[in-house]
């Protein structure tokens, strides 16, 4: 950040998984100082996404899609 600018907010952390544990997501948001620094990890377990999924992976993909 430019010498003088200060952070007033930071984005909340978030981590989520389906219930199976067949996706996750983790937003991670640092202040150290002059830096922000962010993480985002988006996981699939699995090649092939069973059709028995798709409710919970379209549920899934719009929670992470909200978040970023």
């Amino acid at each position: 950040m430019p010498e003088g600018y200060i952070v007033e907010s930071m984005p909340a952390n978030i981590s989520m998984a389906t219930e199976d544990d067949f996706s996750s997501f983790k937003y991670i948001s640092v202040n150290n100082g002059n830096t922000i620094q962010l993480m985002i990890t988006s996981t699939i377990n699995a090649a092939i996404v069973p059709a028995n999924h798709y409710a919970d992976l379209k549920i899934f993909y719009k929670s992470m899609i909200d978040k970023l």
